[in-house]
């Protein structure tokens, strides 16, 4: 589940047992309500941002393929969901691991695999832009069946293409691994497409999942806007809290 953007937020803290060594953390002998409520105020805002936005879904640019193309199975996303459902092929790509041979992979031969993601790097917070700034890909390689690593990685967003080419023997024959690439510098804040070309119409391409990496940043000169002022209000809160336990103590 991902959400679009945060107009309103509460804090509700319940806490049964010793004294919480955190809040004393953050309140040095040295450092007035003030510095706390600031500090407090650049957690919970960068805590907000992380936590708004992810990759909600995808669509492929071309179905699985599968007996139609000469495979023994088909190769189909049967949920819509499988490249990002956390559930991983084996090295054996024959492998039923309880929901049918090779139900985890998705393949392509015929035609090129890819998809795009859907993606929102808006967050709640004004001046701070989510993106995703990593990816990681899991291939299989099985020549002796058919299954070739692609020839690259093609990453597009918006106009701007970045490709990352793919050795033919970059894993041991008939096993699976995890491929990662670096797209910080495209920029990704909304959808993107990502292409795994072959260009063999002999070859099999498999994936069984995509993962993400993101990143937060915060633009220069940023002003709240009204519907982000319980930030303050929050972080107003727990700094006076901590100031009390101090107090206390």
């Amino acid at each position: 589940m991902g959400l679009t953007g945060v107009s309103s937020f509460s804090i509700q803290i319940f806490y049964i047992g010793p004294p919480f060594a955190g809040l004393d953390a953050l309140y040095q002998p040295n450092m007035n309500p003030l510095r706390t409520s600031l500090l407090c105020l650049g957690l919970l805002a960068v805590a907000t941002a992380a936590s708004a936005q992810i990759v909600t879904g995808y669509t492929l640019l071309t179905p699985g393929e599968g007996q139609a193309q000469g495979g023994s199975y088909n190769y189909f996303d049967d949920t819509g969901s499988q490249l990002t459902d956390g559930v991983l092929g084996s090295n054996n790509w024959t492998a039923d691991l309880g929901l049918g041979a090779a139900h985890e992979w998705v393949g392509w031969c015929v035609a090129e695999g890819g998809a795009t993601f859907r993606f929102n790097g808006t967050t709640g917070v004004p001046g701070t832009t989510r993106s995703v700034d990593t990816l990681e890909i899991g291939l299989n390689r099985a020549e002796s069946s058919g299954i070739y690593l692609p020839h690259s990685i093609d990453v597009t967003f918006g106009t701007n293409t970045q490709s990352f080419a793919i050795a033919p023997a970059a894993i041991d024959n008939w096993s699976r691994a995890f491929f990662s690439f670096d797209v910080k510098s495209l920029g990704i804040t909304g959808d993107f497409t990502v292409d795994w070309a072959d260009h063999n119409t002999g070859h099999w391409t498999f994936v069984d999942e995509v993962k993400f990496g993101y990143g937060t940043s915060v633009r220069d000169g940023a002003v709240p806007e009204p519907s982000t002022y319980g930030l303050f209000a929050a972080a107003g809160l727990l700094a006076l809290a901590v100031w009390k336990r101090r107090k206390a103590s």
